[in-house]
């Protein structure tokens, strides 16, 4: 009997280890979200917005430069100021100098990279011997003469690929890149949202990426659809980032390690929560038309002269108006100071682009114009309402 006793014994242990690790497994599937400490600050919503001064800046295309224009960036190299952007339509990576306007470099990505998923390539130039590019499958690191410096292939790993945007640049801090991830997710599974990472860490030396961060708790126990799941991000003068997430008013400042604070960031025009949408909806509605009748956000910047934020909102459609198909959301930018207090908020000007503010070292603010024009990009000058002063740029020989 005591022999019989032990068996049974044995086998209690056995089940309950196997529970053990069943509930350690439920548990891995949920991955930790970082932990924001939430502040409020009373909203100021004037009328401090931005708004076009007249000078306007004139880059002329080369003949098969398409206009499908991507990953636009300006950088430094040997004290001059260049723009660099990659062309989608030609698959061409074209750099100017920013302020004569003359085009230094326009080449073919097929010179550089033999690969037939050039489609959803996107590019940042940091400086004339550091070129990064993705693809589908792979990170290259160039120079200007294409020779590749370092490469990071993953080709089983597509739908969670590095990815450079205008306004979710790459950051570099010592010996590791930061990248954006695409987002590609199912937006009918909350356990990929809820897995979901918007960051790699990037080590190609040794060739490793990590992911980083975690969507917002409104993402972790709701499902919003496709559309939603988008952010962009900025990086502050303390070198943290701050990030948008298109279904949370709230801004999140972080240092991807110990540093996670939530700010309060509603626009003045959300009058009503971003209501979840249920797997059913997600099946039988147009994604796009969820996303169209809820309030949502875009992309933050940072202007590192007067150590302001920019935050793009965007106001929901009526149904009729979408079934009408009448345009698109109405779009507002809303203004923090360095605290994160909100000052101000208005309208954005109809033909100025959020998605192309650059931010000068003399303190200007440019956005693209004008899009009418395919032979050549034009940029206009803008100013906050409560600047007064003038900075005439005299150096500027691309003028209009």
């Amino acid at each position: 009997m005591k022999s019989e006793s032990n068996k049974i014994s044995g086998l209690e242990q056995l089940v309950m280890l196997l529970v053990i690790c069943l509930l350690f497994i439920g548990c891995g599937e949920r991955k930790e979200v970082a932990k924001a400490v939430y502040k409020y600050t009373d909203p100021v919503y004037g009328d401090l917005g931005l708004k076009p001064v007249g000078d306007t800046l004139h880059f002329t295309l080369d003949e098969h430069t398409s206009q499908r224009i991507d990953a636009l960036n300006l950088f430094n190299d040997h004290s001059n100021v260049y723009m660099s952007f990659y062309d989608r339509g030609s698959k061409s990576l074209n750099i100017y100098d920013f302020y004569s306007g003359k085009l230094i470099k326009n080449v073919s990505l097929r010179t550089w990279i033999k690969s037939g998923k050039l489609d959803k390539a996107s590019i940042f130039v940091k400086c004339f011997d550091s070129i990064y590019v993705t693809t589908l499958s792979s990170l290259y690191l160039l120079d200007s003469a294409g020779v590749v410096k370092g490469r990071l292939e993953s080709p089983e790993d597509i739908s969670r690929r590095p990815y450079v945007t205008s306004t979710s640049p790459v950051v570099f801090k010592d010996s590791l890149v930061y990248m954006c991830i695409k987002p590609s997710i199912d937006d009918k599974s909350l356990k990929a949202q809820r897995e979901w990472s918007p960051l790699y860490e990037i080590d190609l030396k040794n060739k490793k990426k990590t992911p980083y961060y975690s969507l917002p708790e409104v993402y972790q126990n709701n499902l919003l659809g496709y559309s939603f799941v988008d952010y962009g991000y900025c990086v502050n003068n303390k070198g943290n980032f701050v990030f948008s997430f298109a279904a949370d008013p709230n801004l999140y400042e972080t240092n991807l390690t110990d540093y996670h604070v939530a700010y309060f960031g509603r626009s003045k025009f959300q009058k009503e929560d971003i209501e979840p949408v249920s797997k059913e909806q997600l099946r039988k509605e147009d994604g796009y038309k969820v996303y169209s009748l809820r309030d949502s956000y875009g992309e933050v910047l940072f202007d590192p002269h007067r150590k302001r934020y920019l935050r793009l909102a965007k106001q929901k459609m009526t149904e009729a108006d979408f079934d009408s198909k009448k345009g698109r959301k109405k779009r507002s930018v809303m203004v923090f100071d360095e605290n994160f207090k909100i000052i101000g908020e208005t309208m954005l000007g109809e033909g100025i682009s959020f998605s192309f503010l650059l931010f000068l070292n003399d303190g200007s603010i440019y956005t693209r114009t004008k899009y009418e024009d395919k032979k050549a990009l034009h940029f206009v000058r803008l100013a906050y309402t409560d600047d007064n002063t003038q900075m005439p740029l005299t150096h500027m020989s691309n003028k209009e």
